[in-house]
């Protein structure tokens, strides 16, 4: 499985396992504080990301494969009568058994935080690791990315798009 692929199926996966979410959806990385406001609106929310990938190595066909490292982050409030704690540790309780019937390494961390506290929301993540195959997309129709943008950290992530430039021209993304 392409690591899109395994990323979309742990989406469904999740979608799925708890229809009840607000929201379920592909996240572009690491999850950090400065973007939790924009989530606070559709919690219960999962956000699942691509974290990394490891062990890589060719193979007969000219493909690779490695061990991608994904992530669940769960994102809970206060709503009613439910504890944003005890909702959180309810979604972590479901989905590590969802995950170990398709990653290893399964671990569930809380990501508590004065400043997530004082937001009033509970952040958990469930990471796992899952085997991809690389190389798949581009063997089958040859698309590539039109542009391809990096960043130095600490200007990484969402927040500073516009601190990104075009490795071949320089520019900045359209938009930014």
């Amino acid at each position: 499985m392409s690591l899109m692929d395994l990323q979309d199926a742990a989406v469904a996966a999740i979608e799925a396992r708890f229809p009840k979410l607000k929201s379920c959806e592909r996240h572009p990385g690491r999850f950090d504080l400065d973007e939790l406001g924009r989530f606070l609106t559709v919690a219960p929310a999962v956000r699942v990301a691509l974290l990394s990938i490891g062990g890589a190595a060719g193979t007969e066909e000219g493909l690779a494969q490695g061990d991608a490292r994904l992530a669940a982050f769960i994102v809970t409030r206060d709503a009613g009568n439910v504890d944003k704690d005890k909702a959180a540790q309810a979604i972590v309780d479901g989905l590590i058994p969802l995950v170990t019937g398709f990653g290893q390494e399964v671990r569930g961390e809380n990501l508590y935080s004065t400043p997530a506290g004082k937001q009033g929301v509970a952040l958990w993540a469930v990471t796992w690791v899952q085997r991809a195959e690389m190389g798949t997309l581009v063997a089958e129709d040859g698309e590539m990315p039109e542009h391809l943008y990096a960043s130095m950290s600490p200007k990484i992530g969402a927040a500073h798009e516009a601190d990104y430039r075009d490795v071949s021209t320089g520019e900045a993304p359209d938009g930014a």
